[in-house]
């Protein structure tokens, strides 16, 4: 029976030791461990790849003579871990962690976990480009919106200081007035430019397909599930910007879900029992007002405190008289590019009755 167990246990540290060589020997990041003198104890394949030195010419050797720029004198020293280090080693940028190794409160060496900051541009160069290719992207910017009436510019200006912010914003407006024009252009103009911009019609959707859509679900959450499950528009968004069309059609089991995403920032797929970080700018739009909804008992008055944060009205056309020339020709222009026809003439007479 003790030669069984000693057998068992041998047995599971082979497998152990298998899984660490098999991190070690396959992951992207490069990895060097040494003892308290320095010495490398580990120098694994993609350390040797990044910093062109073969695992002979490292192992064995002290740390800064193999590769000074990363030499973990100072994390030793303070017993302090040192992250999202920038060093440069024979023309190459290489962005590195450094991190104590302790065994029952006691320093038995330190790690070294970096990687090529070329490569990691090239790495988000291609997720950028995935995201683009996946739909998730703002076309429109604030050259595109069309308007030289007071109203337009002020709305324009406005939406321009409020994109520099990470503030939640309220769009204020009637249907046609532009409101996904605007959050689009505050999105690009925003530091979150780079990342995802996802949109949903909250009065296009039903409650449970809302709920499913928003915040995700595992696979078995419910009948017809997607196999593997299904990421919500929350985990797509993150690094960039959810806006919220109509969010005064959310119903109130939906707002409780969501004021906690935005309070908590984490968000549970539906039927999951864990949750995942998010970081998400949201930009919300209604024709309603959702404060004078919270006072008839229709909306979660403290999740309208998170939403309407930075308010910003979009003026009707009504409102706007100046544009009307300009927006019904640039409208006509437009039909004529996509007909292929000659712009239409017209007469002078036409605008007055356009503006009443």
């Amino acid at each position: 029976e003790e030669a069984r167990r000693i057998s068992d246990a041998i047995a599971q540290i082979k497998k152990n030791q298998n899984l660490i060589y098999s991190f070690l020997q396959y992951t992207t990041n490069g990895i060097i461990a040494v003892d308290n003198n320095s010495i490398i104890q580990v120098f694994n394949p993609a350390a040797q790849r990044i910093l062109q030195i073969s695992e002979t010419s490292a192992i064995g050797n002290i740390l800064d003579d193999v590769c000074p720029p990363l030499s973990l004198e100072k994390v030793i020293n303070t017993n302090t871990n040192e992250m999202d280090i920038v060093v440069s080693f024979r023309n190459i940028n290489i962005i590195c962690d450094k991190i104590l190794i302790n065994d029952d409160d006691i320093q038995i060496g330190a790690l070294i976990i970096f990687q090529d900051l070329h490569h990691l541009q090239r790495s988000e160069a291609s997720a950028r480009r995935k995201i683009a290719d996946s739909g998730l992207t703002a076309g429109k910017r604030f050259e595109d919106i069309l308007g030289k009436s007071p109203e337009i510019r002020r709305a324009v200006e406005k939406a321009k200081a409020y994109a520099i912010t990470e503030s939640s914003i309220l769009l204020l407006g009637e249907s046609g007035t532009g409101k996904e024009l605007f959050a689009q252009s505050i999105h690009n103009a925003s530091k979150r430019k780079n990342g995802p911009f996802v949109a949903v019609n909250c009065a296009a959707l039903p409650e449970n397909l809302l709920e499913s859509e928003l915040f995700g679900y595992v696979e078995g959450a419910f009948t017809g599930t997607s196999k593997g499950g299904k990421m919500g528009l929350f985990e797509q968004a993150h690094g960039g910007t959810l806006f919220l069309d109509e969010v005064g059609e959310i119903s109130m089991a939906i707002q409780t879900k969501l004021l906690r995403v935005l309070q908590e920032r984490q968000v549970r797929r539906i039927g999951d029992n864990k949750v995942i970080n998010v970081d998400v700018r949201i930009i919300s739009a209604t024709n309603k007002s959702i404060r004078k909804m919270a006072d008839a008992g229709q909306f979660r008055r403290d999740l309208v405190y998170r939403l309407d944060v930075l308010r910003l009205f979009l003026p009707p056309l009504r409102e706007r008289e100046a544009d009307v020339e300009l927006l019904f020709v640039n409208q006509l222009q437009g039909m004529a590019e996509r007909t292929g026809k000659p712009p239409v003439k017209i007469e002078e007479e036409v605008f007055p009755l356009l503006c009443q």
